[in-house]
């Protein structure tokens, strides 16, 4: 049996710290989406800490849920990754409850700190 990959939805900085643990301890077979990897602002940080801990960006939250069985989600912007997740499992004939789940959470937690 083959250990299932994981995937972060999302690749902040609790994402990144949390990934490169787990390559550094040997696990394989980790990879992540994160929306701002193409952006002007965040995209370059973005892919030097996915190469730095040896991290596989994959495209879309498809090629996520395709290529992951363990999912990872952290962080104020992740409401938005988790709603598209949840989407594309949904059209995957896969109930996202997990992940419906994570989107309201990481909601709350962005109207908490803009509140704040």
């Amino acid at each position: 049996m083959t250990d299932p990959v994981l995937g972060f939805v999302g690749f902040g900085e609790a994402g990144f710290h949390i990934a490169k643990w787990l390559t550094t301890a040997g696990i394989a077979g980790v990879c992540a989406f994160d929306i701002n990897r193409d952006t002007p602002e965040l995209g370059e940080t973005i892919r030097r800490r996915a190469k730095e801990a040896q991290i596989r960006l994959v495209d879309s939250s498809k090629e996520l849920a395709a290529s992951a069985g363990i999912f990872f989600s952290s962080g104020e912007r992740r409401a938005r990754e988790m709603e598209e997740v949840a989407e594309t499992l949904r059209s995957l004939g896969i109930e996202p409850i997990m992940s419906q789940a994570a989107a309201r959470r990481q909601g709350l937690v962005r109207e908490v700190r803009n509140y704040a």
